[in-house]
């Protein structure tokens, strides 16, 4: 059967590379490529101003290892954030706010080796922070990821064993 889809297949190529014949639109003709964006296309919104302040990522300090209590971090000053462990589904570790110096620390039980850690939004109500005001990807660490069912993360670190 696998021999029968293989021959057929290598038939379509041939009789499309002989007669010049391809994918044709609904109206019959040949289909076109898409014409590249036009200057005045409008761009999608950032957070940023071009040529404004540079952005502060959210950032995990690095290396973690296996048997650490603290856990260092840096972000935008004053922004409540939370720590998970995101090996065990997003289980909160720990919160806080990061301080007017931009970084923050956080102390915690020993971490285990081969368990991925991630920082996340705290609660912004009660702040002049909203979700929309961290959607421009310059915020991002190095390691920034969405993780379906546990939430988008910032930044993540692997624990390392010592």
């Amino acid at each position: 059967m696998k021999l029968r889809g293989i021959v057929l297949t290598l038939l379509v190529v041939a009789i499309v590379a002989l007669t010049g014949c391809g994918p044709a639109s609904p109206a019959g003709g040949p289909l076109q490529a898409d014409p590249p964006p036009l200057a005045a296309d409008p761009q999608p919104p950032t957070a940023t101003v071009p040529g404004g302040p540079a952005l502060t990522p959210f950032a995990l300090a690095r290396p973690v290892r296996e048997g650490d209590t603290v856990v260092r971090g840096s972000g935008p000053a004053g922004v409540p954030v939370v720590l998970v462990d995101v090996t065990f589904m997003g289980q909160r570790l720990a919160q806080t706010v990061i301080g007017p110096d931009g970084t923050f620390q956080v102390t915690l039980n020993a971490l285990e080796k081969n368990h991925r850690l991630g920082i996340m939004l705290g609660e912004l109500t009660g702040t002049s922070w909203s979700d929309a005001s961290f959607q421009d990807p310059g915020y991002n660490g190095p390691q920034a990821m969405q993780v379906p069912q546990i939430a988008f993360l910032f930044d993540t670190v692997f624990v390392e064993a010592r």
